[in-house]
């Protein structure tokens, strides 16, 4: 019953929906190996960059993670992290800043050897930059609409949690009209089958490739149905998040 609470309260720390972002659709999905886990994803707002004055539109962070670990403990530390995040993030610091200051309040909070894989990146909506750090995540993909290209969204840093005064290099990429960013984590790639076969990044870029006309919506339950599909009678033996965010063609 107590475990039956804890995966409540930890569900609630995740958004209830996907947010509402003009000139986009964003799907995800997120399942536990357990009754709780380690992996979290995020959405929040974002006030205009000061000084801008091409774009007044609403910015959008976006973050993947996940807690090294299974169970409660990991549980715990998502919650610390998320919130964690979301503190170093929401006064609209550069995401180089953000994360670097999150690896801070976390070492300052946590007791514990656990650590966490993050992926965190500002959306603008209106001209689809979006600018990004990887702390020692499984590389996003953006697959482009018109031919199916794809790119690794992949920086220098460390995971959180280890090292103290860590810098990340940030980067940044354009997402146009009909691309996609598939965010996830290794749940996805390293499912595997009841003779160990993983189902691997290359079945995954293939797939994206070849339903990237999809909305975000199907496009993420198609992924979710394949590895599923693939997995078949093997049991989950980690936790499964899966971003896919889409620039609508217009």
């Amino acid at each position: 019953q107590e475990l039956d609470v804890a995966r409540r309260i930890q569900t609630s720390f995740l958004p209830e929906m996907c947010p509402d972002i003009s000139g986009w659709n964003l799907a995800a999905v997120w399942r536990s190996a357990r009754q709780v886990g380690g992996d979290f994803y995020d959405f929040f707002p974002l006030a205009p960059r000061a000084g801008d004055a091409k774009s007044q539109a609403t910015r959008s962070g976006v973050v993947i993670a996940d807690v090294a670990g299974k169970g409660v403990p990991a549980a715990l530390f998502m919650a610390l992290s998320r919130t964690l995040v979301r503190t170093g993030a929401l006064p609209g610091r550069a995401p180089r800043l953000a994360i670097s200051r999150t690896n801070d309040l976390i070492l300052a909070d946590a007791r514990s050897d656990l650590f966490v894989t993050l992926f965190y990146g500002i959306l603008q909506p209106d001209s689809g930059r979006f600018e990004y750090v990887n702390a020692g995540h499984m590389p996003p993909l953006v697959v482009r609409g018109a031919d199916g290209a794809v790119e690794e969204l992949r920086t220098g840093g460390m995971a959180l949690g280890v090292l103290p005064n860590l810098e990340f290099e940030q980067r940044a990429v354009r997402l146009l009209p009909g691309d996609v960013l598939v965010l996830y984590t290794d749940g996805v790639t390293e499912a595997q089958d009841v003779s160990q076969k993983m189902f691997g990044k290359n079945r995954l870029i293939e797939l994206v490739q070849r339903h990237r006309r999809l909305p975000a919506g199907e496009l993420a339950e198609k992924i979710d149905e394949t590895v599923a599909g693939f997995v078949r009678d093997a049991p989950q033996f980690d936790d499964f998040t899966l971003v896919v965010a889409r620039r609508i063609a217009q």
